[in-house]
């Protein structure tokens, strides 16, 4: 499988004209923002703040400004009501972001797009196969993200792609990418990398403790420090794209298992309420990156996640509003609240249903144990 074809495939999958292999999701995210700055100049861009730090942080690399706008909770998507009251005469772009897998209600975003003459970028990295109103995941707004990274849905070890239906966008970031080096992960590249999960982790245990400790001056300083990780092109790799193709070729059965699994979550953990707040099938877009819960008492999502990985179980409790890790700010009431309290379970196909089992029974014990 070469580039060329690749990509037809994924424009084909996501149901656009076209398609450009960069080295990471956030990649075409920069070259995205970077063709609207052409067109219309630096500005805003609205965000939810339950996303990844260095998705925010190419808006910065990008020259623009991050606007952040509250959840609706359990989901932890944009709230379409909150991000029509933050439209200013500045405003750029709307992200809708799939957060975990939950559909942003693109319809919504889409209306409130056009109304106000926006970009809708859809930030899809995190729910690959999946759909809202019966279109895929991968063909709304002006513009798509998809991730092949890590441990994503298509999980490749690399690469991301920019999704348009704008021929002149994508010959934008055909020409732009080809001028960035390569993404090969080196020893510089790993390392760099570590030292952003160590940071971002570091300063929510930190907060954990000290909710007022400045932990944003940490990003603030290392910015530039962390740019190289976004900027790559995608590498000339046979067995990168012969990986993300038959991912591609396989997602139908990857989202049945995935699905599988969050059921028996849903199911095992839906009588915790109200120690657990559970998603239910709103939201639901047929994708599953992580099965994530709210849990009411801060400490209880720390020790049951303690729990859940002494027992040899994965559980991670990492995710937190990017307006407090990044900016100190804490204005968000419901990013606010989820911050500290959420439980993030794997769902892959490499999880055996038998731990799902054990994690229920664990989840349980844990919450219901004394503080």
């Amino acid at each position: 499988m070469n580039i060329s074809s690749l990509e037809r495939q994924l424009a084909g999958f996501a149901g656009r004209k076209g398609a450009v292999l960069v080295g990471h999701a956030n990649t075409a995210f920069y070259l995205t923002l970077q063709y609207i700055r052409q067109l219309r100049g630096p500005g805003d861009v609205l965000v939810s703040p339950i996303v990844c730090p260095s998705f925010v942080q190419t808006i910065v690399y990008a020259g623009f400004r991050p606007v952040f706008v509250d959840v609706q909770l359990p989901l932890c998507t944009i709230d379409p009501t909150a991000a029509a009251k933050a439209i200013g005469p500045d405003t750029r772009a709307i992200v809708g972001i799939h957060i975990f897998g939950h559909s942003a209600d693109m319809p919504k975003l889409a209306a409130l797009a056009e109304q106000h003459d926006v970009w809708l970028i859809e930030d899809a990295a995190q729910s690959l196969g999946g759909s809202t109103a019966d279109r895929r995941h991968g063909g709304w707004g002006q513009v798509s993200l998809y991730s092949f990274a890590g441990t994503k849905i298509v999980s490749a070890g690399g690469g991301g792609a920019l999704l348009s239906d704008d021929e002149k966008l994508l010959a934008h970031a055909r020409n732009e990418a080809a001028q960035m080096p390569a993404l090969k992960s080196d020893s510089d590249f790993q390392l760099l990398s570590l030292s952003h999960r160590n940071l971002t982790h570091g300063v929510i245990d930190a907060l954990r403790v000290q909710r007022d400790a400045p932990g944003w001056r940490a990003f603030t300083g290392l910015l530039d420090a962390y740019r190289p990780l976004v900027l790559h092109s995608f590498p000339d790799d046979a067995r990168l794209t012969d990986a993300i193709s038959l991912g591609l070729e396989r997602i139908d059965d990857e989202l049945h298992e995935r699905s599988r699994r969050a059921a028996a979550y849903r199911s095992g953990l839906s009588g915790l309420t109200p120690m657990l707040q559970v998603p239910g099938g709103e939201g639901s877009s047929g994708a599953v990156w992580r099965f994530t819960a709210i849990v009411a008492e801060q400490a209880k999502a720390v020790s049951t996640t303690k729990a859940l990985r002494d027992a040899g179980l994965h559980a991670s409790n990492h995710y937190w509003s990017v307006a407090e890790l990044m900016y100190g700010k804490r204005d968000l009431p419901n990013s606010d609240f989820a911050s500290p309290r959420f439980l993030n379970l794997w769902v892959e196909r490499s999880v055996p249903m038998a731990n799902v089992e054990r994690a229920v029974e664990i989840i349980g014990r844990a919450l219901k144990a004394a503080s």
